[in-house]
């Protein structure tokens, strides 16, 4: 008995351990998924639904990561949401703090914002972009440096100066 658990011993230091003259790689806890589908709630109430084509997920940090993601937020009863998409989404769960970037595009019926770069304001439920974005509609383009996105309230403010084209033919 004593023998098979010095063997056991072993050959579980020999698989834990360096190998002689290297040594080993401290690897985080993490998990790897292709062709994720989740689904966040605030409480009781959907906040959000998505997919992204690979994600990863530190356990010991919440730190993620995701590429060609796309996460819909619902809008009010009857009306449509609002979906992100974005070739790259990385955040921390535990502080919900998120940013898109890659050339993001926001979609809520037919209009489409799209800019190089948004982040997640959990304080305020809101979607920010730092900058330039175009908003495009039918019958108008709306072009500014930056702009805030409410999907409670189903609005894009525009920030600072913006310009705005209307008319027949504009906004496709």
């Amino acid at each position: 008995m004593r023998i098979s658990a010095t063997i056991a011993l072993l050959f579980a230091l020999a698989g834990c351990g360096a190998e002689k003259g290297r040594e080993v790689e401290d690897v985080p806890p993490g998990i790897a998924f292709d062709g994720l589908r989740f689904r966040a709630y605030r409480g009781s109430t959907l906040a959000a639904t998505g997919q992204a084509a690979h994600a990863s997920f530190r356990r010991d940090s919440t730190e993620l990561w995701a590429e060609s993601a796309a996460v819909t937020l619902p809008g009010r009863p009857g009306e449509a949401g609002v979906v992100v998409t974005a070739p790259r989404v990385d955040g921390n769960l535990r502080v919900r703090e998120f940013a898109a970037a890659g050339g993001v595009t926001a979609r809520r019926g037919p209009v489409t914002a799209t800019t190089e770069r948004v982040r997640w304001d959990p304080a305020r439920g809101r979607v920010v972009g730092d900058e330039p974005v175009a908003l495009r509609g039918p019958g108008y383009a709306l072009d500014g440096p930056g702009f805030v996105l409410d999907p409670e309230a189903a609005t894009v403010r525009i920030s600072g100066k913006g310009t705005l084209r209307a008319g027949q033919g504009v906004g496709r």
